[in-house]
């Protein structure tokens, strides 16, 4: 019972530490991305209905498309492949907003959608050269995703 209590409490205090960065109003500094925490998001992908079920790793094998849906605090699918210079559609449907930003390479991103706010959408253009791009949401470190460029 004690190893089970201090996984409890190790679990209550991820909680807590994770809810003030959810509620925030703010969002972070323009140009900037919170670092990747070596967290995963298990990979979602569509059943037969339509609600997401959980696949995996993040290194799930690519979906082709041109949206990612964000629901529940992960990105669906995890691993988007898309066609050079595609035009992305982000849906949130969280109660929070979020955002799809490239990681920095070189000292730029990629692509950022900027804050997508809670029930909303907004877009971004997948870079025209081809490639696998990490993305994050700014606010919530822990969720992330890859983007495959491909022609």
């Amino acid at each position: 019972m004690p190893r089970l209590a201090r996984k409890l409490t190790v679990l209550a205090a991820l909680v807590l530490l994770t809810v003030p960065a959810c509620s925030s109003k703010s969002g972070p500094t323009p140009g900037t991305s919170a670092p990747l925490d070596g967290v995963t998001s298990p990979a979602i992908s569509p059943t037969a209905t339509g609600s997401p079920t959980a696949t995996g790793s993040p290194t799930a094998a690519p979906v082709a498309g041109t949206q990612i849906v964000i629901s529940k605090f992960l990105y669906s699918p995890v691993n988007l492949q898309v066609k050079p210079g595609a035009k992305v559609t982000v849906i949130n449907q969280d109660a929070v907003a979020h955002t799809v930003t490239a990681e920095p390479t070189s000292g730029s991103i990629a692509f950022d959608t900027g804050t997508v706010n809670a029930n909303a959408s907004g877009t971004f253009t997948a870079p025209t050269t081809p490639g696998t791009y990490r993305y994050i949401c700014t606010f919530h470190s822990q969720m992330h995703g890859i983007l495959t460029v491909a022609s």
